[in-house]
């Protein structure tokens, strides 16, 4: 008895469905490139049967080879095992693989309900086997899904000529287009947007078991489909007036062996055909190499054309980006298809991210993601999936799932624009995977949790970016976009601090005002860098966990650091000013310099920096697991003084040197007029506008804010986090070394 119970558990552990239902299906936000879709699946046609040309040279299947040549996208579909007809459909257009419940319904229908594309269209109309359509319009909800199939008995694998039952097919849907013209409740329906034609075609299926797929029977029925296609898309144009505003997708669902069986993981039942053209698919594109470990290129004489291979279940949310429906709950497909334009749908998104102010903040924000990798301790999948979360609210705007395989070719970015954000997408998709990994010890227990953050991230279509958020709001927005910009700084002053030191070391060039003033650079980024970490984790995990005073000494030391590089930024300007006027400090010595820097250091950290720490966080109670939270010493009418000081002199000090750097260029320009760019004149004074353009990025978004936090300082959180924020990106200017190395001192 105890054994049977063991042997029975086995069954009811592994053989129970893996989906899950109740969840919302998420509408997209953007219209579609693509009204209606027409979709093509000819069963058991095999990838080399479709692309391969025959003896002669001639291609099986002209008007599609014409359609991948000239106007659409094509690639080999990966199926998966078994092999067989409805798992091979469930994955085209529901967007997951075999139910191993399934086994129970001897693979030939689902044993639980599921959505599918079809589910989500507003209409959807199919002709075909019975076998196949009615299991898609059994789970729909409602009755939108309408099926038109022959007699069962009709499938005759003893049939002399099967191909009938595609032609049934092509005559039933030419018949229902022109009754549509005189039926004003079906004509009305199909201009509706989000509609679907499914056109199932057995004959190629049929024909492959009873005459196996190198015979004629089979061979000649590509080029009946092919046929079929071509008069189909020309009635479906003119139906419609040739509105461009339809998408057609042809694949199928598995391969077939050369003895005529299908089923098992054999490449010849594996790899299937695709091809997509019309609205929102990239038309085809001529390259002169590409990367695939077969020789398939060769064989069917496509090296030429870009190929692009997808999985069998990317279809689904392929054809639901077309027409503008919610992916499917179930689909496990990857949102990133191949047939995407640009990894993302970007000409969209990063326009609209860039109207907003939000595309700046997302490049920015990807730095967080090689910065976290230090932090993998035990909270950090939980922060790393809260980023997450916050992060993909942006593209969510848009809908990416959505929208992520709709092809623009019309627009087009440039290839910086295009790095940047392939960056951010590499590095979500690395670091998610590294910490699931970590979170789960291994690659295989990924996807088998049931967390609701988990259906989140990996589906990206079951929650709302709200109900994620409220599951944890310990770490707010604002955190993220500190880490962010301050592990900016920390990579990029670490790597200028060490490039221009070395570049010091190997200069022969004598000791100056701007070279010292360059050191001394060097010396106050090279501190301030040190604190930059305690920022980074504190805002990471909105927790400190250093002693107070350390807080006080890395608060501190932000404005230390920016106030000290401001002057040394003025002393070099001031000393490339007097010597374009000619006033040259003839009494200048490089002891001089020595000692001026000297007495910057000895002030700031003598007579300034010892009573700033003592008095600093003693207007107020402050929590001493909380840090950077000082408003409160705003209250203190000479502390606001003071600031309201330091505000107007940065201000004017920076007016008056644009001012006096803006007159020198008028006066180069006017003196040589023409090869500017080769005039050492005009490029030493390009130099300057490096540091000027610092202090301008980096320090007046913080001191024109100041002014408005000083009077709202306690008015509420946001104000307290645009203010850091503003702080923050004072300590962008660790990039002037970067800067002054590239133009050349």
């Amino acid at each position: 008895m105890v054994h049977l119970v063991f042997f029975g558990s086995i069954f009811d552990i592994y053989f129970t469905s893996p989906l899950v239902h109740g969840m919302t299906p998420q509408q997209p936000r953007l219209p579609p490139p693509a009204k209606r879709l027409v979709l093509f699946v000819a069963d058991g046609l095999r990838a080399d049967s479709f692309y391969k040309p025959d003896a002669n040279g001639s291609t099986r299947a002209p008007y599609l080879r014409n359609v991948i040549e000239e106007k659409g996208s094509w690639g080999v579909s990966h199926t998966r095992v078994p092999t067989e007809s409805r798992p091979g459909h469930v994955a085209l257009i529901a967007g997951f693989y075999e139910d191993v419940s399934a086994i129970a319904k001897g693979w030939k229908e689902n044993p639980v309900e599921f959505d599918s594309v079809f589910n989500e269209s507003k209409y959807t109309w199919s002709w075909g086997s019975p076998d196949i359509l009615p299991m898609f319009a059994k789970g729909a909800s409602g009755d939108h899904v309408y099926t038109h199939t022959y007699p069962a008995e009709d499938e005759d694998f003893a049939a002399k000529d099967a191909s009938k039952l595609d032609t049934w097919v092509f005559d039933e849907v030419k018949n229902f287009f022109q009754s549509a013209k005189g039926n004003e409740t079906l004509l009305s329906q199909l201009h509706k947007e989000k509609i679907v034609f499914f056109l199932h075609l057995l004959g190629l299926d049929t024909n492959g078991h009873a005459h196996r797929p190198m015979s004629r029977d089979y061979l000649e029925n590509i080029k009946i489909v092919d046929d079929g296609i071509k008069e189909l898309v020309s009635v479906i144009e003119d139906f419609y007036g040739m509105d461009e505003k339809t998408a057609y997708v042809f694949t199928s669902d598995h391969g077939m062996t050369d003895w005529g069986s299908h089923g098992a993981g054999h490449p010849s039942e594996t790899l299937t055909p695709l091809v997509a053209w019309g609205a929102g698919v990239q038309q085809a594109e001529r390259v002169t190499a590409q990367n695939f470990e077969d020789n398939f290129l060769q064989e069917w004489k496509l090296e030429n054309f870009k190929r692009l291979d997808v999985n069998q279940a990317d279809v689904a949310p392929l054809m639901s980006s077309l027409i503008g429906v919610p992916i499917p709950l179930n689909s496990v497909a990857s949102p990133l298809t191949y047939y995407i334009y640009c990894l993302l749908p970007v000409p969209i998104w990063y326009a609209v991210c860039k109207e907003t102010g939000a595309g700046l903040f997302s490049l920015i924000i990807s730095s967080f993601f090689l910065a976290s990798l230090w932090k993998a301790k035990s909270k950090t999948s939980r922060n790393w999936r809260d980023f997450e979360v916050y992060l993909f609210q942006y593209p969510l705007q848009f809908e990416p799932q959505a929208r992520i395989t709709i092809i623009q070719p019309d627009c087009q970015l440039d290839n910086v624009s295009l790095f940047l954000i392939v960056l951010v997408i590499s590095d979500i998709m690395a670091l998610h995977f590294f910490f699931l990994v970590k979170d789960y010890g291994s690659w295989l227990d990924i996807g088998t949790r049931n967390l609701k953050r988990e259906m989140y991230i990996n589906n990206g279509t079951n929650e709302t970016v709200e109900d994620m958020v409220q599951m944890n709001s310990s770490i707010s927005q604002y955190n993220y976009a500190l880490v962010a910009i301050y592990s900016v700084s920390l990579i990029g002053g670490v790597v200028g601090v060490i490039f221009m030191t070395v570049f010091l070391y190997n200069s022969s060039t004598k000791l100056s005002v701007t070279t010292t003033s360059i050191i001394n650079l060097v010396l106050v980024h090279s501190v301030f860098l040190i604190s930059v970490p305690f920022r980074i984790e504190y805002f990471a995990t909105n927790e400190w966990k250093h002693p107070f005073f350390l807080c006080k000494w890395v608060s501190i030391f932000i404005h230390t650091h920016l106030y000290i590089s401001f002057i040394f930024y003025i002393a070099i300007l001031v000393v490339r000013f007097l010597s374009f006027f000619g006033k040259d400090m003839h009494f200048y010595r490089p002891l001089h310099a020595f000692f001026a820097s000297c007495l910057v250091w000895v002030v700031v950290f003598v007579s300034i920096f010892p009573p700033l720490f003592i008095q600093y966080g003693k207007h107020g109670n402050y929590s001493t697991n909380k840090c950077f939270e000082f408003g409160k010493e705003m209250e203190n009418p000479f502390v606001a003084l003071l600031n309201y000081v330091i505000i107007i002199t940065v201000l004017l000090t920076v007016f008056a040197l644009l001012v006096c750097q803006l007159v020198i260029l008028v006066k180069v320009v006017m003196k040589n007029k023409t090869n500017l760019l080769s005039r050492q004149e005009f490029r030493a004074q390009l130099k300057n506008l490096n540091f000027l353009m610092v202090m301008i990025i980096c320090f007046f978004p913080y001191h024109i804010f100041r002014i408005y936090y000083i009077q709202h300082s306690q008015g509420n959180d946001h104000t307290n986090h645009y203010n850091e924020i503003c702080l923050a990106i004072t300590s962008l200017c660790c990039f002037d070394l970067l800067t002054f190395i590239a133009r050349g001192r």
